[in-house]
C-alpha cells in the first residue's frame, strides 16, 4: 500500500495518515455507528512513556469515546512492544501516531487489524473525526 503522510494543524500538529491502495479502508477513520454497550476498544500506544494525569491514551480518549458514541465501552490498554496476537475480541483500534515505531513494526499492527477484520485508526484521526473538523481539515489536500 502506498501511503501519503499530512500534517494539520488543529490544536496540536496532529498527524493525518492516508493509506491508498487498502480498498475500503482508504482513509482509516473511527466508524462509531457499530458500537455498543460492552464493545472492547483497543488503544495502543508504541512508547511507553510514564503515563501523567489526564493522560491522552488512558484518561482523554476513552472519555471522548463514550460521550460522543452515548456507549459503555470496554478499553484494554498496550505499549511498547506490547501489542496483542488476537485482535478479534476489539471492536476498533485506536492507536497513537507511532513515532517511537519504525515503519515494519507500524505496518505489521495496521496489517494484523486487517486480518483480524478490525477496524483502526490513529489518535489524530479519531479526534478530529469525534471534534467534527477531520473533513475541514482534508480540504486543504484537494489532491487526497
Amino acid at each position: 500500500a502506498k501511503k501519503k503522510e499530512v500534517k494539520v494543524g488543529l490544536q496540536s500538529d496532529t498527524e493525518i495518515q492516508i493509506v491508498e491502495g487498502l480498498g475500503e479502508n482508504e482513509a482509516i477513520i473511527l466508524n462509531t455507528t457499530d458500537l455498543k454497550d460492552g464493545d472492547k476498544v483497543l488503544i495502543s500506544e508504541g512508547c511507553t512513556h510514564h503515563r501523567q494525569c489526564e493522560d491522552i491514551g488512558t484518561v482523554k480518549l476513552p472519555k471522548w469515546v463514550n460521550d460522543y458514541t452515548g456507549k459503555k465501552l470496554i478499553y484494554k490498554y498496550t505499549g511498547g512492544v506490547e501489542f496483542p496476537l488476537d485482535l478479534t475480541p476489539y471492536k476498533i483500534i485506536i492507536h497513537c501516531g507511532g513515532c517511537t515505531l519504525n515503519e515494519r513494526e507500524m505496518q505489521y499492527r495496521i496489517e494484523c487489524a486487517g486480518d483480524s477484520n478490525v477496524p483502526i485508526t490513529n489518535y489524530g484521526i479519531a479526534i478530529s473525526y469525534m471534534r467534527g473538523i477531520l473533513e475541514r481539515s482534508l480540504k486543504v489536500f484537494s489532491e487526497i
